[in-house]
Order: C-alpha cells, then structure tokens, then sequence
C-alpha cells in the first residue's frame, strides 16, 4: 500500500497540516475551537529517516517499532469482564473492545525514550481494503449530537483527554488526527520498564459507520519533527458493552 509513513519515502513533502489546538482543560464540554495553524517539516533525528507525508490517501499500517521500540500495551487489558468493564482486549479476535463515549486509558511502553518534543498521534482508519483509501469520521448522528451540544471536533473520531493535545486535518486529504506530547503522558512505574498513559474517548459507534466500513484501526505514530520514529496499531470495536461484544465474538 501507498503510505504517508513510508519508511523509504523520499518524496516532496505533503502540504501542512491544519492543526487546532484546544484549550485547556480538554473535555467534551468546551466550545468554539480557537484559530488553526501550520505544522512545520522540519529536518530528521530519526535513524528511521522516514517523512511523515500525510498526504498520501493510503495509510500505511504495518507495525514499526523504530529504534525506541514503541508498542502500544494490550496484554493487561484481557482481564475477567463485568458489566462495567468500559475496555478488553480479546488475544483470540486480536481487537480491543472499547465502551461508547468513555475515557478510556492506553498504555505505551519504549525501549529507551525518545525524544522530550516527540509526539504520539492517533488516527482511525477503515480497515477493509475496499474502505481504506476512505476517511473516517464521526457518523452523521453523532456528529449532529456533539453539535448540538456545542462540543468541539464533532467529526473526530477519536479524542484525546490532555490539554496539550492538538487536532489535526490534513489539508489534501482530509483525514483527521489528534495528537499529544510525549513529555504530556502520564508515566507509570519505574525506568526502563516505565509505561506512559494516554486518555482516549470515541464518542461514535463503530456499528453506526457506513455499511462495509465497520472494521476499524487504530494507527498510533510516534514522530519527531514531523518524522516517524514508529508505529502500532490497534484493531478496535467501539460499543454500549464491550464485555458482552468480546464474549459474541
């Protein structure tokens, strides 16, 4: 597949990206998304060598843990689950079950750590291969719901529960992402094994996505200067019970 992360791109860079940045503190409840800006390409520091051209329409998905082995973290969340379990993460279907519209919390762990102005940036993809070159919003129920609530980002997929996180579009595709400094995570434990913590929430359904596009991914990047350092990925259902879903399927 074509892809905006190509480890062997060597390409004109994309157009900017748009980027939005809220305004602290981030939550469902705030208004009026301020002015956009810019994102800068700037030079490398990654052995990777890779641009980040999110202009190209096809993601590129396969996993990359770069030279600071960045993963994302699923093993401690196939626990025993209840009624309230609000994430579970199936190893048999190799999905994470997430509950609509809650905070939910995603680990990451690095081999060494990158560096302090690296961000993580968390995109949501179509995964079958006949809805992948498609973007992948909010449907327009709950887009119409958020709006008239007043709350930011409606068409985003996937918000993030940091104030110093940015949403972003990109300028020739479209498609939508949000972003959070790597020095903003939450660390959890001790070095080197330290695990950092982001807060997500998707406040659509992924059943409520148009029909053949229900299958969606998670890209997680880890870039620096608008290079990537790495990347994983997620397959995820978004749902009313997630323990219920994982035990049907």
């Amino acid at each position: 597949l074509l892809s905006p992360f190509s480890e062997n791109d060597s390409t004109t860079p994309s157009p900017p990206l748009q980027i939005t940045t809220t305004p602290p503190p981030v939550s469902f409840s705030d208004h009026a998304p301020p002015a956009a800006r810019p994102l800068p390409f700037l030079p490398s520091v990654s052995s990777l060598q890779t641009q980040v051209g999110l202009g190209a329409n096809i993601p590129q998905n396969l996993p990359v843990p770069g030279e600071y082995g960045f993963k994302f973290i699923c093993d401690q969340m196939e626990r025993k689950v209840s009624k309230s379990t609000t994430c579970t993460y199936s190893a048999q279907t190799r999905r994470l079950y997430i509950k609509h519209a809650v905070p939910v919390t995603f680990m990451f762990a690095f081999t060494k750590p990158p560096p302090m102005t690296a961000i993580i940036r968390a995109m949501a993809i179509h995964k079958q291969p006949e809805m992948i070159a498609q973007n992948l919003v909010c449907c327009p129920k709950h887009v119409d719901d958020q709006k008239k609530k007043g709350l930011l980002f409606p068409l985003h997929f996937i918000h993030c529960k940091n104030e110093k996180s940015q949403y972003c579009e990109d300028s020739a595709t479209k498609r939508l992402s949000v972003t959070v400094p790597y020095r903003a995570l939450q660390e959890r434990g001790p070095a080197p094994a330290a695990q950092y913590i982001a807060v997500y929430q998707f406040p659509c359904f992924t059943s409520d996505l148009p029909k053949g596009g229900q299958l969606v991914q998670i890209i997680f990047s880890l870039e620096h200067n608008s290079h990537l350092l790495g990347r994983c990925t997620v397959d995820i259902r978004v749902c009313s019970s997630p323990g219920r879903d994982r035990g049907s399927d």
